[in-house]
Parts: C-alpha cells; structure tokens; sequence
C-alpha cells in the first residue's frame, strides 16, 4: 500500500521541490543520453531522445519498497523524504512514458502536427 505512506501535508509543502525532482533529473538523463547516441552511435535526434526518455525512466517498484523500509523505521520521516521521493518517481514515469510517446510519433509520423502529436503523446 504505497500509496498510503504519502503524507499529504508534506506533499503539499514539497510540492515546489516534487516538480523539480520529478522534470530536472528526466531532461538532464534524456538530453545527455540523446547526445551520446547521436555522437556515438550515430542516431537520429529523434530516436537519440525516445531511447533517452526509456532510459531516464525510473522503477518505482525498486524505489517505493525501500522507502517504506526506510520510512517504517524513522528515517527522514520528519523532513517527508519518502514522501518527496515517492511522488517524484511516479511523477517521473509519466514524463518519461509522456516524452516516449511524443518522439515516437515525431520519428514515424513526421506529416502530423506538433499540437496533434503532443495530444497522443501517452497513447
């Protein structure tokens, strides 16, 4: 039940630093990860950014039950660390599967538009 280790006070007093742990780390992995492919292995930007979006993508089933280890036995508890942690990766699989989507469909639809692209960007 890792949905009821979120403390929703310190979510909402986190809420600044849940966004950026969530968009920071996703875009940093993602461009860096799309530049050493084009570099390296020669890819399109495109297919760079979509294999960068796969890979920046965090597992909360590995995260989530050591936080709850963690939480059960008072660590960072006071300061809502698991709960900071907890939302960022859940937060963090929905712009990494959102990101996927979108370059998906700019790699093999290129005649669609941005906007119509954007709109099935989790589909």
């Amino acid at each position: 039940m890792a949905g009821l280790e979120i403390d929703p006070v310190a979510l909402w007093n986190l809420s600044g630093m849940v966004l950026s742990a969530t968009f920071i780390p996703c875009f940093v992995e993602c461009i860096v990860i799309a530049v050493m492919s084009n570099l390296v292995l020669g890819f399109p930007w495109t297919v760079g950014f979509m294999l960068g979006f796969v890979l920046a993508a965090v597992s909360p089933a590995v995260i989530i039950p050591c936080l709850v280890s963690l939480s059960s036995r008072g660590y960072g508890v006071e300061k809502g660390i698991p709960t900071l942690v907890i939302a960022a990766s859940s937060a963090d699989d929905v712009v990494a599967i959102s990101g996927f989507g979108i370059f998906l469909g700019l790699t093999f639809f290129q005649d669609a538009s941005m906007v119509q692209l954007m709109m099935h960007g989790p589909i």
